[in-house]
């Protein structure tokens, strides 16, 4: 291992550091002190991330479509530890850490459009590994997974968690298929375009995620996309932006609008990472339901996206 790295002070701006592969696998493993690991992450961190990424170079051999791209690996402050250090805080170095959590982004770059492209999701927690696929949304980088069949974790709920072996069986499945899910998704993003909520349907999508986000402070619902202050952030900024607009148009937004809104509230400097891919799967799936129920279907030409996606098919 390169001394360079491994004696590189860690810093987390914002709270949350940026790591590359070679620097998270310089911290100290996460083995138990008989050298074992949890069934529900069977694997070291930076092993997880080079499996995917090797799963995804095997499948570029065959099919010649996945050059991809591994993003920074995000490391909240809060789930570190320091080992055999006695310094200040601040000079601590990468190998003298613990990483309990952390979650990245691989990009699928043949697989993109002018404002988003394919990408694979990983969140790896004290309590296990989630693993999903989705658009990676250029501009803002927000990972939207648009269901919860579009992931897999090894913890959580009984009816939805899988062993990690089953899980990457499920993860070989995502890359195996990425084309034509790539192209369902893009689907789905131009449907969500299609939708436009105005302020009666808005102020109901305010109080139906205020309260889920209530009820789950008794409940611990996985089913909750935000939490309170998620939720308050999510109507700020919403709220914000109309105020914008000026007073002779329509106030509305459409529910593509919404769920980027969300998904950049969805991020470890502002939210518990631990089940970070779930919450994003659930919000996206909230507001596509609401858009089907609240929201007015705008017309398309033959031209549009939508019309031309569906032709390709």
């Amino acid at each position: 291992m390169n001394a360079e790295i491994q004696n590189k002070v860690l810093t987390f701006p914002n709270g949350v550091a940026r790591l590359t592969e070679q620097e998270l696998a310089a911290t100290i493993l996460t083995e138990d002190i008989s050298g074992k690991l949890p069934k529900s992450r069977p694997i070291e961190h930076f092993e997880l991330i080079r499996s995917v990424v090797d799963t995804i170079n095997m499948h570029d051999k065959i099919n010649n479509i996945a050059n991809c791209t591994v993003e920074e690996i995000l490391v909240p402050q809060r789930s570190v530890k320091r080992i055999r250090w006695t310094g200040p805080k601040d000079e601590c170095p990468i190998k003298n850490y613990i990483i309990d959590r952390f979650i990245t982004k691989i990009n699928i770059n043949s697989l993109s459009d002018s404002e988003s492209n394919f990408a694979i999701a990983i969140n790896f927690s004290e309590s296990g590994i989630q693993i999903g696929y989705g658009l990676n949304v250029t501009i803002c980088s927000n990972m939207t997974i648009f269901n919860r069949d579009h992931m897999f974790s090894t913890f959580g709920e009984k009816d939805f968690r899988v062993p990690f072996e089953k899980g990457m069986e499920l993860m070989q499945s995502y890359i195996e298929n990425m084309t034509n899910s790539w192209r369902k998704i893009e689907k789905t993003k131009y449907e969500l375009k299609q939708y436009e909520l105005h302020e009666d349907s808005l102020r109901m999508i305010y109080g139906t995620l205020m309260k889920m986000a209530v009820n789950n402070t008794y409940s611990d619902s996985s089913r909750t996309p935000l939490n309170i202050n998620q939720s308050t952030e999510f109507i700020r900024k919403i709220e914000s932006s109309l105020k914008t607009q000026p007073v002779e148009e329509d106030m509305s937004f459409t529910a593509w609008d919404l769920v980027n809104v969300g998904t950049n509230i969805l991020k470890p400097e502002t939210a518990d990472t631990r089940n970070l891919l779930m919450n994003n799967a659930n919000l996206v799936d909230f507001i596509y339901e609401m858009a089907l129920i609240e929201g007015d279907k705008m017309s398309i030409t033959e031209d549009h996206p939508l019309v031309l996606a569906e032709h390709a098919d």
